[in-house]
């Protein structure tokens, strides 16, 4: 039971002087707790680390222009620090895991915020982009299912993106 957030994470909030409880959250699902982090306070934190996001790939696969429609994609990142070291990481987006009408800034999302976590060495903080995965997966928000999201987008209604 993981109810500490990691130290690494810790470390980064006093550095940035940030305060935890605007920067996470945790869920639960009987005795396993996760944390997450918000993408802005990610985001700041490692550009003030010199990490930058160097390449961006939009993976659409064998639909292509139908997994538009659908609101299905990837986005494959490469993000490096100031050390050079880099990492190459994917976010994605479809009806299972996207409950928003902007698939693709989703699927950004969470490439960036894996890279970024990734490069800053955050074990057991995952983004709260990634929060659709536990809702589906069952973990509730201090006992209470997670509402922060509808339970379905309609992609193929919304002809904008």
């Amino acid at each position: 039971m993981n109810t500490k957030l990691p130290e690494k994470a810790v470390e980064y909030f006093k550095k940035h002087k940030i305060r935890s409880e605007d920067a996470c959250w945790q869920l639960t699902k009987g005795a396993k707790k996760v944390w997450l982090i918000k993408h802005d306070y990610l985001e700041l934190i490692a550009v003030e680390e010199g990490i930058s996001i160097t390449e961006y790939t939009m993976q659409w696969g064998e639909l292509g222009s139908q997994a538009y429609a659908n609101g299905d994609c990837a986005i494959t990142v490469k993000a490096e620090n100031k050390n050079g070291v880099s990492v190459i990481t994917t976010g994605e987006a479809n009806k299972k895991n996207c409950f928003m009408p902007y698939p693709i800034a989703m699927a950004e999302k969470r490439a960036v915020d894996r890279a970024y976590l990734k490069l800053l060495n955050i074990k057991g903080v995952y983004s709260a982009e990634d929060e659709a995965y536990f809702k589906k997966d069952g973990f509730t928000k201090d006992g209470a299912k997670i509402s922060a999201v509808p339970e379905q987008y309609d992609f193929k209604k919304d002809k904008e993106v």
